[in-house]
């Protein structure tokens, strides 16, 4: 079930990133099982391009 979610996730990911000035890239993806919530988490890592926080 967290392979399906990740995927879907990517998916949606991929097609707000599209849509984007700068576009995105999956950097790495990593699954493994949690032991503190005893599940298995996937976590994803991407790299945006034209991303600037506002400095203040």
């Amino acid at each position: 079930m967290a392979r399906r979610l990740a995927d879907q996730g990517r998916i949606a990911l991929r097609d707000l990133v599209a849509s984007s000035a700068g576009g995105g890239l999956l950097d790495s993806e990593i699954s493994y099982y949690d032991e503190e919530s005893r599940g298995w988490r996937v976590q994803q890592r991407w790299d945006m391009a034209d991303y600037s926080p506002a400095l203040s």
